[in-house]
Order: structure tokens, then sequence, then C-alpha cells
């Protein structure tokens, strides 16, 4: 889960943070331990989302969702783009980040590809 937990807007914090409590509340009602939710910090900025992508897809990454900002997405999106990165994870990235999804469609989003199979989400 890429999110801008340290970001200098206030506001960008704070909707991180509602972020990520809706997507431990979908893992909690769903308990699987095979299942492993990894939150890393974008700062806010395309770099930070660039960095951020990269780990995630060096940890195994089986989903990203986030970042949420729109040029943050761009840089998020050239890494995965660059790395070859499966389709399913970049459209998860790119779906979000274009505010297609409510927090409780991000959450039965999060629910369905864990009912697919998939289990490590950054």
């Amino acid at each position: 889960l890429l999110l801008p937990f340290s970001a200098e807007s206030t506001r960008l914090r704070e909707e991180a943070n509602a972020m990520f409590q809706a997507a431990e509340l979908a893992l909690f009602e769903r308990p699987n331990p095979d299942v492993v939710l990894t939150v890393l910090d974008t700062q806010g900025t395309p770099e930070g989302a660039r960095s951020a992508t990269q780990a995630a897809i060096e940890q195994g990454a089986d989903v990203i969702l986030g970042p949420i900002i729109a040029d943050n997405v761009m840089a998020a999106s050239a890494v995965a783009s660059r790395t070859g990165t499966p389709d399913g994870l970049l459209l998860s990235t790119i779906a979000i980040i274009q505010h297609m999804l409510t927090g409780e469609e991000i959450v039965r989003a999060v629910v369905q590809e864990i009912n697919f199979g998939l289990q490590r989400f950054f």
C-alpha cells in the first residue's frame, strides 16, 4: 500500500491514514495468515512514489494499491512498466490513483483479490 504518510499536506497525511485503516479493516474482516500487507511511504512526491514502487516490486508484491496523487501515479507507473510488472499490478495502481474507487470499493477490491489468491499487498 503506497501512501503519502510524510507528505507536507496535512490533508494528504490524513487521507493516507484513512486508506491504511480501510486496508487493515479489510484484512481483519477476512483473516488469512498467508496475506501480507506492507505499507510504504511515498512522501507525497514523485521521487518517493518511484522509490516506494521499486521497493514493492523488489519485495514481490502481487498487488500495489496507491499512490494517491496524480503525478505520483505517473512516476509509479513508469517504474512498474520499466520493470515489466504484470498488468494487474499496474491497473490496481491506476484505478485507485484516479479516484475511480471509493474507500469502501477499495476494501471490497482487496477482499476480492484475497479471494483470488493474491497474498502480498503493498
